[in-house]
């Protein structure tokens, strides 16, 4: 350093000798900027005298009314601009203090000659009297600064962010020989040497690539543009638009043009600054004057601040490009759509969407008992290595107009730039590769560069600007390695090609599993380590999925946060503007990402983030330690963290499910729901774009040693409009049978008012009604006859017989409910029914105008429309029929797949007749055959006596249905998938052929069809939500009931075994919900309406005990 005195001590012989280097020049912090103010009528009444139009019609043109139009306008800054004293940032101390300080000086001064006690005692009393009155003048100070800013909220943010960002001290840099560098000059020249290296490209491995790009681009170029594409043409309103959309408070580039000045400029310098961009898209020539851009270096956290590396570059561009670069922005982002896995810098995406999608395929297959492998990418110096010759060819090959390409390409090259570190000014300086950091059009260039990245099948993609990451799932941890590894093998030559490099010290993988760790990755001849927390985007993801370290991570940073605001959160500023600073500064630091992740916490850890919350409201509100949290929350109209975080979650994924994009729509929408091991982040996946009406509980029986430790029955009813993107099934295995309880109510049988009959209410009837007086086609209440009058004359529907109405309970064919069993501990969801209700037979054509109950004493003749279907089963209750073949354009109200008979019985041919439901099914035992169902029997009599419980240690199947006197079904498989769901070319692969489903339909007298499916589950598969949109397509409400293999990992809970065979915590902590639609439903008379409530169980190789 010059003029400078080194002392060196090593005269003493010590191993270790002390290097003094003192610099004799001054170094202090530089004063603070002054503040000039600005007279803009003074300003625009320059730029409208002195600027001169011209014509631009080549690129010298372009060149000098670029430059004309900046010194116009820095001009008229300089003579419009009023210097004015800037004041000092602190307080000047008081006279009394610095008489006080004089004092002690002088009694120090004495003592230090006299060595006298007396004289040392008053310098100390002195000193103690000097610090009291220096921290009072401090306190006062502050309390001054507090209640100035208690005023508006831009000075509370002002206060924050003086009380946040200290001052940082004057650091040295390491040179290249190694010596600390001290000046700003000379700082600013090694920050300079450092990027000139760091905006270098890659060197290219492949000549030859390099080559042949360069010669694509040449001709590319010769060519001249065709007369079809249309010229792009700014308005002097669409850059009037753009001036205004600038923010204000941003500094300006080199140039030293602020935002604000663009917005006092005049009409007449607006429409020359029209002329002049519409000049550079004529003639693809960017003016040179603002390629040169101005960088400020800041400091990287937790990074060796000598070294220059450890420093992030900030661009400062000039003002006048970059509303150059928003309009060529408009025309450049529709035909540079990045691909749908990269989620940054786009609309409607977000970090947080990008972590959901991680994270619910990482728990999904953590649930479905698969291994997940991610590995993240460690992009070297991404946006600053970009090969400029391999943008500008990607950019040419897509559909963007010949002039943005041509714009683009000179905007990127011979760009310059210079580092500013104080008032000093490095050299300028190249810039040979990357795109401009700070210009709007960078992100979207970047993203078009890499849109390439390879990808194999089976694995997956996750893009967030430059940062990238890997993950594929299996049920074997090595497969899951090779899926992976296969893409990494497919990745060096891509970065070859492209001039790109991957950092793989820093490249981190990460196994979700718990079984030990296979072995290592390798990219480039190099290892991949395995770690565990690994950090994507800002959140700690463990190989547990535990979010442990990021609930630490979480909780560190908000108390770092909290200790550096004290001063304000504990301050007299009202508890509103308090709890504003809280609001702002800490509470996102607890809930950044937080839909994503949150979800996996247990309790212990959620509790660990409500505290932070807690204690910064206590903190606020300066409570004692006796006040309860709740009452301080309370009290505050705060709500919980917990809360907070689930309304950001139904808010996230309401914006989601009002997404225009389709892979947006694919992510899971949030559900409400306890934690337990069927974890995904946001809640379990429901059937998109459907609005949650209520959620419901199923609970499990009063016996824990019940048929539930074996038996788990999940059922979903909605109501879906078909898409044509419903149509896929890919998990659906197999199936078995079901048992259907009717709903009832004790001692009694509902009987419709309307058409007086049994099995369901007035509300949901849609046949025609019919008189109890006179058995007409009228309600009741609109008959005109006296009771008495026609009295005999009226008809029973049930016997046939006068003399009495059907609803008489003295009717011998009225029917009788059975009375319930008591319970024996199985409860609802066992598989041991013990509801008794009368025997229910197959329909069979009577002479009445509706079929006669089967204890009936003798049938009349069949009438002459008895070969005609009816619309319900011989007790009024239920009718079953087969599912017909399912295309998708059967789903209009034309032609309704669901079975809903219209009450017109002229138009009941027109509905399929299905077989009629046996009276004793055989029971089936292989899910590979296809039973042979018998012919019904005849109807039993009325006094048939109560067949008998069945036997408590034998198999529940078909064939017990009649024996227990609960309504039962028996569907056979059907072979062929695609005679039910129209796949189109999702189910032409062979991988798809192995899926085999069976849907029944209850259709209830008076309601909505019901399609009813059964599934097995394997436990290598997953129940998907494409599964459920298939399902629920075939109508509008569907129940589904499975058996999900409790050795499957799908459903599993925080209750089960080791292995996965203990259910009974399942059902404890099963949801499911209950979705409609806004639109009513295409039934008659088109009335929306809610079906009944029908209890499912499924019975599959159950032993009761």
């Amino acid at each position: 350093m010059p003029e400078s005195n080194r002392l060196v001590d090593d005269e003493i012989g010590e191993p270790y000798p002390v290097l003094v280097t003192v610099d004799e020049s001054h170094i202090a912090h530089p004063p603070p900027a002054p503040r000039p103010r600005i007279e803009w009528a003074r300003f625009s009444t320059y730029v409208e005298q002195h600027l001169t139009s011209q014509p631009v019609n080549n690129a010298a043109d372009v060149e000098q009314l670029a430059s004309h139009f900046c010194d116009i306008t820095q001009e008229a800054l300089k003579t419009a601009t009023i210097d004015t004293v800037s004041t000092p940032n602190r307080r000047p101390t008081p006279h009394y203090i610095l008489e006080m300080i004089a004092k002690k000086r002088a009694l120090r001064k004495r003592w230090q000659q006299t060595r006298c006690p007396t004289l040392k005692t008053q310098v100390n009393s002195m000193s103690a009297k000097i610090a009291k009155a220096l921290q009072t003048e401090a306190s006062d100070t502050w309390l001054q600064t507090i209640e100035s800013a208690s005023d508006d909220w831009t000075s509370v943010h002002r206060l924050c962010r003086q009380v946040a960002n200290k001052p940082q001290p004057i650091r040295p840099l390491l040179a290249s020989d190694g010596t600390p560098r001290y000046r700003a000059e000379d700082r600013a020249e090694i920050f300079a040497d450092n990027l000139e290296q760091r905006f270098k490209p890659n060197p290219s491995n492949d000549s030859q690539h390099a080559e042949d790009i360069q010669k694509l681009l040449d001709e590319y170029f010769l060519r001249p543009i065709p007369p079809d594409e249309d010229p792009i043409v700014f308005t002097p309103g669409q850059v009037l638009r753009m001036i205004r959309k600038t923010k204000l408070r941003k500094a300006p580039g080199p140039d030293g043009i602020p935002n604000e000045a663009l917005r006092h400029l005049p009409p007449r310098a607006i429409a020359t600054l029209t002329r002049l961009y519409n000049g550079i898209l004529r003639t693809g020539h960017y003016p040179s004057i603002w390629k040169l851009g101005r960088v400020i270096m800041l400091p990287k956290p937790n990074k060796n601040v000598l070294n220059p590396g450890s420093y992030r570059p900030i661009t400062l561009l000039a003002t006048i490009s970059k509303v150059f670069e928003k309009l060529l922005l408009q025309h450049l982002t529709p035909h540079v759509t990045p691909r749908d896995e990269q989620f940054g810098f786009r609309a409607e995406h977000s970090t947080t969407l990008q972590l959901t999608r991680v994270l619910h395929h990482m728990t999904t297959a953590y649930n479905k008992g698969e291994k997940t492998v991610g590995v993240f990418l460690d992009m070297e110096g991404a946006f600053d290595r970009v090969w400029h010759p391999g943008l500008i060819y990607k950019l040419s090959t897509s559909t963007t107009p010949r002039r943005v390409v041509k714009t683009v390409a000179n905007f990127l090259t011979n760009r310059l730039f210079q580092v500013a570190v104080g008032d000093s000014v490095s050299t300028v300086r190249t810039i040979e590769a990357g795109v401009p950091q700070g210009s709007c059009l960078s992100p979207v260039l970047y993203a078009r560069y890499t849109d390439d990245i390879p990808l194999e099948s089976g694995s997956h993609l996750a893009l967030y600007a430059d940062d990238a990451a890997y993950y594929a799932s299996s049920m074997s941890t090595k497969q899951a390695v090779k899926v992976v590894q296969r893409t990494l093998d497919a990745l060096p030559d891509w970065l070859a090609r492209w001039r790109l490099s991957i950092n793989v010290a820093k490249t981190q993988a990460i196994v979700i599993s718990r079984t030990a760790l296979p072995p290592r990755l390798s990219l480039q001849a190099q290892d991949v380590a395995w770690t565990s927390p690994v950090k994507y985007l800002g959140v700690q993801i463990d190989r547990r999925l535990t979010m442990k370290d990021q609930v630490q991570a979480a909780v560190n940073s908000t108390r770092a946060a909290r200790a550096l605001l004290r001063p304000v959160l504990d301050s007299v500023l009202p508890l509103k503007v308090k709890l504003g600073v809280y609001k702002t500064y800490i509470r996102p630091r607890l809930t950044y990402a937080a839909p994503a992740w949150y979800a996996l916490t247990n309790e212990r850890r959620r509790k660990q983030l409500e505290a932070q919350q807690s204690i910064s409201l206590r903190v606020i509100t300066k409570a004692p330690r006796y006040v309860r949290n709740s009452t301080i929350q309370k009290g505050l109209q705060m709500e919980s963290l917990d809360a907070t975080i689930r309304r950001l979650t139904r808010r996230l994924f309401q914006r989601v499910g009002e997404s225009t994009l389709p892979h947006i729509q694919e992510l899971a929408p949030y559900h409400a729901r306890p934690p337990d091991r069927v974890r995904h982040p946001g809640g379990p996946k429901n059937p998109k774009n459907l609005p949650v009406r209520e959620v419901h509980r199923m609970y499990k029986g009063q016996d824990q040693g019940s048929a539930l430790r074996s038996t788990c029955a999940l059922s979903f009813s909605t109501r879906l409009t078909p898409r044509r993107r419903s149509f896929r099934v890919k998990t659906i295995v197999s199936l078995d049978g079901l048992i259907i309880e009717k709903p009832h109510k004790r001692g009694t049988i509902g009987q419709c008012h309307n058409c007086q009959h049994y099995g369901h209410s007035a509300r949901h009837c849609y046949a025609k009604p019919r008189c109890v007086k006179c058995l007409e086609a009228h309600a009741t209440k609109d008959c005109t006859r006296a009771p008495d009058a026609v009295k005999e004359s009226v008809a029973c529907v049930l016997c046939g017989k006068t003399g009495h109405p059907a609803n008489w309970r003295g009717c011998p064919n009225a029917p009788a409910a059975a009375r319930r069993a008591p319970r024996d501990g199985h409860g609802y969801a066992g598989a041991t029914f013990r509801r008794q209700y009368a025997p229910i037979a197959p329909w069979a054509p009577q002479a009445q105008p509706y079929p006669a109950a089967p204890w009936a004493p003798q049938a009349p003749q069949a009438a002459p429309w008895a070969s005609q279907p009816p619309p319900f089963n011989a007790n009024n209750e239920f009718g079953f029929e087969t599912l017909p073949s399912f295309k998708p354009g059967a789903l209009s109200p034309q032609a309704d797949p669901s079975g809903c008979l219209p009450p017109n019985p002229a138009d009941w041919r027109k509905q399929p007749k299905g077989p009629p439901l046996p009276a004793n099914p055989p029971r089936r035992n292989d899910r590979t055959t296809r039973p042979q169902v018998a012919p019904a029997p005849p109807t039993v009599a009325a006094s048939a006596p109560r067949p008998p419980k069945p036997a408590s240690k034998r198999d529940l199947t078909a064939a017990d249905a009649d024996a227990i006197r609960t309504f039962m079904a028996v569907v056979d498989e059907i072979e062929n998938l695609d005679e039910v769901i129209d796949a189109g070319n999702a189910m032409k692969s062979a991988k798809d052929k192995n899926i085999e489903c069976s849907i029944i339909r209850v259709a209830m007298t008076g309601h909505q069809p019901i399609n009813i499916a059964s599934v097995y589950l394997s436990p290598n598969k997953t129940l998907l939500r494409s599964d459920l949109e298939s399902l629920f397509a075939l109508s509008h409400s569907t129940i589904l009931a499975g058996d999900f293999n409790s050795k499957s990992r799908t459903f599993s809970s925080a209750f089960n075994s080791a292995n996965g065979n203990i259910l009974e915590g399942l059902m404890d902590r099963l949801d499911f919900d209950v979705a409609h639609t806004v639109e009513p439903t295409h039934y008659p008379n088109v009335v929306e309406h809610t079906p009944s409530v029908i209890d499912i169980a499924l019975l599959k190789k159950h032993h009761p005990q």
